[in-house]
């Protein structure tokens, strides 16, 4: 169970990012009237503790990954998209990106989902996903907060992970 949750983190990883509070008075503003987020991040999630509902527990690892991130508008976009499932363990049915929206107060919310085979476990598995925090003039901070069901429905999991991000 370990080994799929540590694949899923990083294909929720690579597959979006972003996030709801307030950036505040520090963050550089665009003539839109939307903050000044363009640019490339150094982006770090969390080692984080999981649960599942069938009292299982364990760890997912510090992960840290680069993306490059425009706006327009009210809509983000992270050079990082989702291309194929990083363990060949499992096999990506279909992948939703409700998309990333950001605030004038730069406030950000990503979501979506994915529904997946993995290799040992009979049928299909689905987990969704909502990344909401907020940017600041040097980066951002958000919480991942990832949901994994099993094919059987019979065991969910849930983690939140911290996120940070710095400009560079």
């Amino acid at each position: 169970m370990r080994q799929l949750l540590l694949s899923l983190l990083t294909v929720v990883t690579l597959s979006a990012c972003g996030g709801g509070g307030g950036g505040g008075p520090s963050l550089p503003m665009s003539a839109d009237g939307y903050p000044d987020v363009n640019g490339k991040y150094l982006i770090t999630y969390a080692e984080t503790p999981y649960t599942c509902s069938n009292k299982f527990t364990g760890k997912l690892p510090l992960q840290t990954y680069t993306s490059a991130i425009t706006r327009s508008g009210g809509v983000l976009n992270f050079s990082d998209e989702l291309v194929s499932a990083p363990d060949p363990k499992m096999t990506i049915i279909s992948a939703k990106n409700n998309g990333c929206s950001i605030r004038r107060d730069g406030g950000f919310e990503c979501s979506g989902g994915l529904v997946f085979a993995y290799s040992g476990i009979n049928g299909a598995n689905t987990a969704n996903y909502t990344v909401s925090g907020e940017f600041t003039g040097t980066g951002f901070s958000a919480t991942d907060n990832l949901t994994h069901s099993f094919s059987s429905g019979s065991v969910i999991c849930h983690a939140a992970i911290p996120v940070t991000a710095e400009r560079y």
